[in-house]
């Protein structure tokens, strides 16, 4: 999502996933956290990105699917392992990140914001 860049196609997009899935299919939705520390970072210097980002926050993309009928929506924040962390570093990042995930406000800092959809 947040290759889309403006509001409009974020709706757009969201629109056209609920047209195509039928009745109790579900839609995953998984992008950056915009509360995360180090997405501004990373983004500046993968050669994908080009600067036209937009890490949508987690309230857009919830107001655009609740315009929508569905069974059920599910929200989890997952991850906090920096892609350049070291293979040193890495048990503890792997212990900092079970916490991150499941400490209530803090997993908001998670990398990803995480959207279950089911369509009714």
């Amino acid at each position: 999502f947040h290759h889309l860049y403006t509001k409009e196609k974020v709706a757009k997009t969201i629109s056209e996933m609920i047209r195509v899935t039928k009745r109790g299919g579900i839609i995953l939705i998984w992008d950056h956290n915009l509360l995360n520390p180090y997405w501004p970072i990373i983004m500046k210097k993968v050669p994908q990105d080009s600067g036209k980002e937009r890490i949508v926050p987690i309230s857009e993309l919830l107001s655009n699917l609740k315009l929508y009928k569905y069974k059920e929506l599910k929200i989890f924040y997952l991850g906090f392992i920096p892609d350049f962390i070291s293979r040193k570093l890495l048990s503890l990042f792997q212990f900092l990140e079970k916490i991150v995930e499941t400490l209530p406000l803090i997993n908001k800092l998670s990398a990803h914001n995480v959207i279950i959809f089911k369509k009714a």
